[in-house]
């Protein structure tokens, strides 16, 4: 049964890369209709730098965060940020460097995608499934998100899919 879930999942992301334009050279044997499984990369080695870079966010207070080797630095400057009631915005030099986006889900029922675009609204991030709480964790896909990623994209907008777990 679980493996039976993770390539329906497999699957699901594969497709998914695809209808949202971000598919690699990889993924594209999916296109093709070839039957090869995905295959996931199983080296789980983490290289630091033994660097600590210190967060102080409002939620969750003081955060020390291990640098990873190979990961550039965050350069954004902290006052480039402005925010609304709304929405959070970053700038450079006064033109604008952020987009803005939503992250639906079945939850979020029948979306009027051309009045989301009107609005500002630059991308979407759908969730296409998760895996439960509990013991059990089982997995699950959202029923709505290959109808949301269709319209999203109808109507001109990015498009990013989210697994939750």
């Amino acid at each position: 049964m679980k493996k039976t879930i993770c390539a329906v999942t497999a699957a699901m992301l594969a497709l998914t890369s695809v209808l949202c334009g971000c598919s690699s050279n990889a993924e594209s044997s999916s296109q093709s209709g070839s039957t090869t499984p995905a295959t996931v990369a199983t080296d789980t080695t983490v290289k630091t730098t033994g660097e600590k870079i210190h967060i102080n966010d409002s939620t969750l207070g003081e955060i020390w965060i291990t640098e990873l080797d190979g990961v550039p630095k965050n350069t954004l400057n902290n006052d480039n940020f402005t925010s609304d009631d709304t929405f959070k915005y970053y700038s450079e030099n006064g033109k604008a460097a952020s987009m803005e986006g939503i992250d639906i889900s079945s939850y979020s029922g029948t979306i009027d995608w051309d009045k989301v675009k009107k609005s500002g609204v630059d991308f979407v991030m759908v969730r296409i499934g998760g895996r439960g709480y509990g013991s059990d964790g089982k997995m699950y896909s959202d029923d709505s998100a290959l109808s949301y990623i269709k319209g999203a994209k109808a109507a001109g907008l990015k498009v990013g899919v989210y697994f939750f777990s």
